[in-house]
Parts: C-alpha cells; structure tokens; sequence
C-alpha cells in the first residue's frame, strides 16, 4: 500500500524491475567499490534460485535486455584486470574477483534455461546469447591457430614442441582471455541441467573449441592461475547433474568427451605434474597446495566423475590412468 500511494509502484512485478534495474546499474558503473560489486552479483545470484522467482524475473524487460546484451562493455566487472575503482583495504584477492563471473553466469544461465522448449526460436535465442564466447572463442582459435592438434601427436613429438609465442596477442592478453572463457563457462554450464542444454552446450564445444583447451593447458602449463579455473570448468562439463549426461545412443559423444578429457589429463600429468615437482618445495605449503594439490584433487574428481556415468570407456584408457596414478 505505501509503495502504491507514495512511490507510485502498481504492482509487485514493477517494484521487482525497479529492483533489477537497481543491481545492473551497480554492474555497469566503474565508480563504485568492489565489495559492491561482490554483494550485487550475490543478490542477483539468489534471485535466481527457486523457480517462482525464476518465472518471475524472466517475464521482465530489464532482464530480457540483459540477457542479450552481456558482454564485457556493458559490464565492466567482467574484465579480468577490469576497471571498477577497488579500495585499498579491500580483501578481495584477484582470483575472487574473477570468480564472481562464474556466481554472475550461472544466475543468468538459470534465467536463460527456465522457459526453453528447443524449438527454431529458442536455438536462435541460444545462438545470439553465445555470440560473445563465440567471439572470444574464434580469436583464442586463431591465436592457436600454428598450434597442432593434440589428438595427432605421438609422445615422441608432444615432448619435442617448441616453445609457443603468440603473433596476434600478448601471453598476458591470451591468459586473461583463457581464464574469463573457463570461468563464465564454467556457470553456464553448471545452470544446465537437463540433457537438452547440456547437449546443446556440448555441441557448441566439440569439436570447435574444446581442442583450444588442450593447447590452453599446454602453453600455461606453469600458470595456476590458468590451469585451476581451466580445470575446474572441466570437472563442471564432466559432472553428471540430475543425469544430464545421457547421450543419444546413435551418437559417440560420450566417446569423444572422454577422449579430449583424457588428452587433457596427460598433458597436465606430464607438464604441469612435472613442473612443479621440480620448481615448487613442499615447504612452501600455500604455493605448494594452489600449484600441485588444488589441481590434483580437481583431476581425481574428473576421473571420478568418467567412471561413475552409466556408460564409460575406462577399459580403453587404462594405460593412462594407471600411469596418472
């Protein structure tokens, strides 16, 4: 009653756009502090949960524009070094700031998947809300584009590679490019949950830019700061959530992510593993957890995660996994 007589609010869907309108403002602007930017993105992030207020949110015209326009220069916050005033006492570290995009696209996923029926519109609709990773994902193909594929080589020759410098970027640029891609990617795809999404995701990966990883990995072998959030995005893509990794049986999709799953883990075993038992002292317990243990645990989870579904091809792979272990 007092918002209707005082503020001139009608009805509850009007007072909740006021309220969005309010959270993306926080997002847009670069003058406010990050702990601002922290509590918005976690405000907008419980929205989303439950499916009233999902019905809700949806059928309102701040969160349709948003959802269409989502990229780094309408939401500054979405640059890794971005460009929003941070405080000089703040405690938020770098790596928490950058994680704030996967809570922000696993919110706006949940938006995006509510009312999907995967008919020519909806794969329309779909297709234009990936344009930005596809940008970002076409340019990480190019700039790897003298790189050759993983699934090629034999051992002989993947320990020969030189050393990669990229042409069309800095080493800087490309690893902010990798870690934002693997971290929006990894809340989109946490937020798909039925078999229809998740397909749908997976084929806009494979076979276009799921390889990109494996040279991610390869290039920034040395880099935790890279190879966790990329890791981590990997052990999303092999979680089985509400069985959403049911494959067509005609298809060999399972097969295949299997195998590019597997690649990966060997080159991490064998440059990343190698590395860091070399350079990184066990007494050096905080460097030593975020460069060895954080991402080992992460594996085994992937590991885990390929041998628990319905249908595995472990018995194909055994060399290797008896090798990681």
């Amino acid at each position: 009653m007092f918002c209707c007589c005082h503020l001139g609010i009608a009805d509850e869907e009007q007072l909740l756009s006021i309220f969005i309108k309010k959270l993306f403002t926080n997002l847009q602007y670069s003058i406010i502090t990050d702990k601002l930017i922290e509590r918005t993105v976690g405000c907008f992030s419980d929205l989303t949960h439950g499916y009233q207020s999902v019905r809700k949110l949806v059928k309102l015209d701040p969160i349709q524009y948003f959802i269409n326009n989502h990229t780094q220069d309408l939401f500054p916050f979405l640059h890794l070094h971005p460009t929003t005033k941070r405080s000089q006492t703040s405690s938020i570290t770098e790596s928490s700031w950058s994680r704030l995009r996967t809570v922000f696209y696993s919110a706006v996923g949940r938006m995006l998947m509510h009312e999907f029926r995967y008919d020519e519109d909806d794969e329309e609709r779909a297709e234009a809300f990936m344009k930005p990773f596809t940008n970002q994902c076409n340019r990480l193909v190019q700039i790897f584009k003298d790189m050759p594929e993983f699934s090629l080589l034999n051992p002989g020759l993947f320990t020969t590679m030189n050393h990669f410098s990229p042409k069309l970027a800095s080493l800087d640029e490309v690893e902010s490019l990798i870690i934002g891609i693997t971290r929006d990617l990894r809340g989109l795809c946490s937020s798909l949950l039925s078999k229809q999404a998740y397909t749908s995701l997976f084929e806009w990966l494979y076979p276009a830019y799921l390889p990109l990883f494996h040279k991610a990995l390869y290039v920034f072998y040395d880099r935790a700061d890279v190879y966790n959030p990329l890791l981590k995005f990997i052990h999303e893509l092999t979680s089985n959530r509400q069985e959403r990794l049911v494959f067509d049986s005609t298809k060999a999709n399972a097969y295949l992510l299997f195998r590019e799953i597997s690649n990966l883990l060997y080159i991490f075993q064998t440059k990343t593993l190698l590395h860091v038992n070399t350079t990184i002292p066990e007494t050096n317990g905080t460097l030593f957890y975020k460069s060895k243990l954080k991402p080992m645990i992460t594996c085994l989870r992937i590991i885990q995660a390929c041998l628990v579904g319905k249908t595995n091809y472990f018995h194909r792979r055994k060399s290797f996994f008896y090798s990681f272990i």
